[in-house]
């Protein structure tokens, strides 16, 4: 039995819309779940790109940035300082960025565990790169 054009068109809107929805379920996952793996996440996104930032001598912050199609999540393990996470999520809603939840957890007494998941409103007026070393950068200067 063959499908019409018309129905193999809709059978291919609902796969994309199902990979779609599959892949943003993935990333709310591996914000909840830190040890999931990149390679995971990269078997069910379509389109993923990754950033992160290098400090000399693994020194804090560490930030790291992943976008998958109009998501955008963003890793970030900083020192506990006042406003530190106001600053953050500032930045964030600055790139055009819409913060769709957020987590903080602490490690330590002295260190914070910030996962944030994102969607783009438009083009990122930034690479991801430029977004990962303007939040490094920034709170660089909150220390």
């Amino acid at each position: 039995m063959s499908r019409t054009p018309l129905h193999a068109q809709d059978h291919v809107i609902a796969e994309r819309k199902r990979r779609e929805k599959l892949s943003q379920r993935f990333i709310a996952l591996s914000a909840v779940v830190p040890s999931l793996k990149k390679v995971a996440m990269d078997d069910y996104s379509s389109t993923s790109d990754e950033s992160s930032c290098d400090q000399p001598n693994q020194e804090l912050p560490e930030i790291e940035a992943r976008v998958s199609e109009k998501h955008v999540l963003v890793k970030v393990h900083c020192e506990r300082r006042q406003g530190c996470i106001s600053k953050i999520l500032n930045l964030i809603e600055k790139t055009n960025l819409i913060v769709l939840s957020n987590s903080v957890i602490p490690f330590g007494s002295s260190i914070l565990d910030i996962t944030i998941v994102a969607q783009m409103e438009g083009e990122l007026p930034m690479t991801i790169e430029d977004l990962v070393k303007n939040l490094c950068r920034n709170l660089l200067n909150l220390i």
